[in-house]
């Protein structure tokens, strides 16, 4: 029961941690590609999220197989 409760809190956790990572990179992308707000996006603007949305993905790939790898296993 213990064993589950830790599970469940560190599950959890992780997320907690991936929602704060999603909003900040929306946040960051919005900041970075959107320099002025019209009715709709530019061919422009479109591409920089894309490009901006893809990096965070990657990051985000590599941060979790990071943790993976530096975590004690739960099984």
């Amino acid at each position: 029961a213990k064993e589950q409760r830790m599970m469940y809190a560190r599950a959890r956790t992780q997320q907690q941690i991936v929602s704060m990572m999603i909003e900040n990179a929306t946040e960051r992308c919005y900041d970075i590609c959107i320099t002025k707000t019209e009715n709709k996006l530019t061919n422009k603007q479109e591409k920089c999220l894309s490009s901006c949305s893809d990096k965070y993905l990657k990051s985000r790939e590599l941060i979790a197989r990071l943790v993976s790898e530096i975590s004690p296993s739960s099984n």
